[in-house]
């Protein structure tokens, strides 16, 4: 079978390539932007108008491609061909949003929904279409937009702040049936400090709404996690799934196994963000 090429799909005409730019877009160090892409589009639109200290978007038209980092650092999210115009101060801009991107309807429609394959052979991210389109491969048409990582089981649930906040916020339906009609306990983990706090949610309380609270507050309401910088708990905490139960499920059991856990993983104290 033959292999399907990106512009067997978008058909840019041979005599027309030149008046593209391909944008590469991957971790900034802090945000992925397949993330972003998900969950704040206007957001993203800034990232891929972003400009240096050169006119890094110097043709009419960009193809904009995301890192599907939980994949492959040689896999990608098609994230639209946008038409480029400069903003009116562009002369006058460094090191921020420089253009004004309008995407090309005839592609919105595949926007987060083709997978390809493209080895970057170069630390150029912003690369001439006329030097890449014809190498990158299609490896997969999602039927729906990209809406995060797919749920493969309560075992193995260790999502990133930022990972739980695109399901969240995009209302997964997988996650969302299977969070809701479970209660638990569940760790969070500080990756730069090693730190961890251990909750539960227990009542008619299942994870998926205790989890949200999470994510629109950074916080949760907990004590100690209320010192934090907000940025700090999004940039740096994962969440983890320890133990988990059919909504009813006695709440004065559950309370004992939060407490087992906490005891286990040395929450309270300087090793944790427990209080109690």
């Amino acid at each position: 079978m033959n292999e399907i090429m990106l512009n067997d799909i978008l058909k840019i005409p041979h005599s027309k390539v030149q008046d593209y730019k391909i944008r590469f877009m991957v971790s900034n160090g802090y945000t992925e932007p397949l993330l972003t892409m998900t969950t704040n589009f206007n957001q993203f639109l800034d990232w891929v108008g972003w400009k240096g200290d050169k006119d890094n978007l110097s043709r009419p038209r960009v193809i904009g491609l995301v890192r599907y980092y939980t994949v492959s650092p040689e896999q990608w999210v098609f994230a639209g061909v946008y038409d480029v115009n400069k903003k009116t101060n562009y002369d006058d801009i460094k090191n921020n949003v420089a253009y004004d991107l309008i995407p090309v309807p005839e592609y919105e429609n595949l926007i987060g929904r083709l997978i390809l394959e493209y080895k970057n052979t170069t630390q150029q991210l912003k690369r001439n279409a006329e030097n890449v389109l014809d190498d990158i491969k299609v490896v997969e048409i999602l039927k729906k937009p990209y809406k995060g990582i797919e749920f493969t089981g309560y075992n193995n649930i260790n999502l990133t702040f930022q990972e739980l906040e695109v399901i969240i916020k995009n209302s997964v339906d997988e996650w969302k049936r299977k969070l809701e009609n479970i209660t638990g306990i569940y760790m969070l983990s500080d990756r730069n400090t090693g730190k961890r706090y251990i909750g539960s949610a227990y009542g008619q309380e299942g994870i998926w709404q205790r989890w949200s609270s999470y994510i629109y507050s950074q916080n949760g309401g907990n004590k100690e996690l209320l010192q934090l910088n907000n940025n700090y708990i999004r940039e740096n905490f994962t969440f983890t799934l320890l133990e988990w139960y059919t909504i009813g499920t006695d709440t004065e059991y559950i309370i004992s196994r939060e407490s087992y856990w906490k005891n286990v993983m040395m929450s309270k104290g300087k090793y944790g963000y427990n209080d109690n």
